[in-house]
């Protein structure tokens, strides 16, 4: 898909490449240290089609305290 959809509020959200359909993985490069970031969520909207919405994100402190 190309383009983006509207901010529906005024949540801080950064807008990446465009993620083709048919590769399994993204990758992005997050310019801050870890330890500054509290969770990742991805389509905090639940606007895109998904089956599994548990894995939408990801708890970072929780990652590193291993």
């Amino acid at each position: 898909m190309r383009g983006q959809k509207p901010a529906e509020n005024d949540m801080k959200r950064t807008v990446l490449e465009d993620w083709p359909w048919v590769q399994p993985t993204y990758n992005m490069v997050i310019d801050r240290p870890a330890s500054s970031i509290k969770s990742v969520t991805i389509d905090p909207s639940q606007r895109m089609a998904d089956i599994n919405m548990q894995n939408n994100g990801f708890n970072v402190s929780e990652m590193l305290k291993d």
